[in-house]
Parts: structure tokens; sequence; C-alpha cells
């Protein structure tokens, strides 16, 4: 008996050669507020609260955690403009990991599904503390399980759309780790609601540093087969070294912020006030040939990460069909051949995925 594979997406299961050209880690539709940062000082108060636009643009790319308008995407119509420009491109799939405390709206992605022909899987579980609801205070990780577990069998409340992946995980950094407690508890929940349904994982670490270890620990502790977990944003530091011990313990690279070549004065993250200078496309690259040529091309995973309002191409970003349009070219003059490329965008997203 040949055993299909499938994936789940919010219209319902597809085959996992159906997926085509894919992008693991989106946002299509995002509240990222709970990483506001209120300015201290009273010259940036009113850009906090100001629309952005063309005339504030430089400052919140700068500064993006104090501008609230900037860490919202909530119009359905303009997100769906937005990833059309991906299809057109040639994409076919893409996975939102926006979670409850985060604005995820199931029926607003099946919409956005149905409105372009896209596969879109949808994620389940909780991102970081400062957005978990209040319910979790009062479960515990066995509980949590259950709810992500009925998600991706059952569906999200009564709209039957089911989730098709656990994550992403968040997780903060804190003086003992890079987790706290309560999210502690929610990794080891999706964990377990990983062996119950065999669903993939994606963890959003503490960004800066070496603080991925941690969850990756959690995990196996609870049974997790590595291989089912992707690490995100290991390409805001790139650390190739650290990759690849990432590498060693069997999960996946994922270097999503392509497209993000700004510099961030301030982080709302600890340790305060910490500048932040992301790289160059050029070096992702760079860095994925080392991967590749020691042997780890079959574990990377490329996306973009948009989750913010100035990555829309609307207010001048470089929009989902960056990667498309931008990147592979530059891949095939820095010497990324187009098998590998195929193995990056369509063969590793569909294995990940599938379960």
């Amino acid at each position: 008996m040949v055993l299909t594979l499938r994936v789940q997406t919010v219209l319902g299961t597809v085959s996992s050669s159906e997926l085509g050209v894919t992008l693991p880690h989106e946002h299509l539709l995002i509240d990222l507020r709970c990483a506001y940062r209120e300015p201290e000082e009273s010259s940036e108060r009113a850009l906090s609260k100001a629309r952005v636009d063309i005339s504030n643009l430089y400052q919140i790319t700068r500064d993006p955690y104090i501008n609230e308008d900037a860490l919202t995407i909530s119009d359905v119509g303009l997100a769906t403009k937005e990833v059309e420009h991906f299809k057109l491109a040639g994409g076919s799939s893409i996975v939102d990991l926006t979670l409850p405390g985060i604005g995820r709206d199931p029926v607003a992605l099946r919409r956005m599904a149905e409105a372009t022909g896209l596969n879109i899987t949808m994620g389940t579980g909780f991102y970081t503390e400062a957005s978990h609801p209040v319910y979790l205070q009062r479960m515990d990780s066995d509980q949590i399980a259950d709810r992500i577990v009925k998600e991706i069998e059952v569906g999200v409340d009564d709209s039957g759309i089911r989730a098709g992946i656990i994550g992403e995980i968040g997780c903060s950094w804190t003086k003992e780790g890079s987790v706290t407690p309560m999210e502690e508890k929610v990794l080891r929940a999706a964990a377990r609601a990983h062996v119950k349904t065999h669903a993939p994982i994606n963890v959003h670490p503490y960004f800066l540093g070496r603080a991925a270890l941690t969850p990756l620990n959690i995990l196996k502790d609870e049974g997790v087969d590595l291989h089912r977990v992707a690490v995100s944003h290991l390409d805001v530091e790139l650390d190739v070294d650290f990759h690849r011990q990432v590498a060693q313990t069997g999960a996946r690279v994922e270097y999503d912020c392509f497209g993000a070549d700004w510099t961030f004065d301030r982080m709302p993250y600890p340790p305060p006030g910490r500048l932040v200078d992301c790289p160059k496309d050029s070096q992702r690259i760079e860095a994925l040939k080392k991967l590749i040529q020691e042997g780890h091309l079959k574990q990377l995973l490329i996306s973009h990460d948009v989750c913010m309002k100035i990555y829309l191409k609307r207010y001048g970003g470089h929009g989902y069909d960056h990667i498309l349009k931008r990147v592979l070219p530059m891949m095939r003059a820095m010497g990324i051949d187009q098998k590998q490329i195929e193995t990056l965008l369509i063969h590793n997203p569909a294995d990940f995925l599938a379960y």
C-alpha cells in the first residue's frame, strides 16, 4: 500500500505533492501590539499613534515597535491583494503562523484561500507570554495540548477550519534561559499535541544569541522527533556555527527574514535598547551555501515572516513575492543551482508540513 502524505489547509487536506512553491513562515493578518513599546521621549509619542505613510516610513522602519499601526495587518482586502503578488510570481502555498493572542482569524484565512486559490495552512498554539490569553494561566500542559489537538483534528470553534501546524510557539528572553515558565508549559503542550497528531511544530526562539537550544531540549524531553521541528528567525543574526549546531539536533533551520535588511535602533525585548543590524540577503545566501555544502540542504527552510505593515508593498515594503522575484536570481548568481532551489522552495516545505 502506498501511503499518501497530506497537508492540512484551511480549505481541507491536499497531497503534499500539490503544494508547489511554498512559503513556510508568514502572517497574512496579525496584531503584534503585544510587542508595542510606548516611547519615553515626548517628541516620539505623536509618531507612536500615527498611521504608517511615506512621510514617517523611514522613522518607523528604524524603530517599528513604537508605532501601533505598523504592528497590525487587519484589512482582509489589502492582505488578499498583497498575497496575490506571491501567486502571480509562481507561488502556490503559504503557511500563516498567526496564533490566538496575536490576531488569528480562521474565517478570513478561508476567504483569502477561496479568493486567491492558494493553499493556506493555519497555525495553532500560543506565541510569547506577552500575548497569552488570560485563560492560559488556569490551564495545565495537558489541557492546552487537548485544545491544540482539537484545532488540528476537529477545527477551531464552530468554523470547522482545521490547523495544519503547531506554532509559531513563542519563547521570550529571561535571565535564566530563553523561555518563561508559562512558555515552557505551552512548549510541553505543543510537544504532547505533536505526539498525538504528528503535526509539525514551528518554534519562535528569542532571536538574539544562541537561545534556540532551550526550547529544542524541552521538546526532545517530551518525545518529539526534532526533524519535525522548524526553528524560526535564525537569520536575524548569522551565526553559522550555531545554525550548524541546531541542524545537528535534527531540527529544521529556518531563514525566514529575507527582505529584512534594516537596522532596528531598539528592540522591545531584553537586553534593553539593543541595536539589531539585520544581515543583507546576500549574506543569508552565503550562509545557506555553507550549510548546503556541509550536507544540510534538506533541513533548510526560507521565507519572509511578513508581520508588520512596513513589509507590505502598499507601504513600501518587499512583500510576499520578494524571494521569488529578487532572491532567486541572487541565489543563481551566487552558485545555488536550480535543483537546490527547488529543494528549498518545494520539497523541503512539503516534507516538513506533510503528516
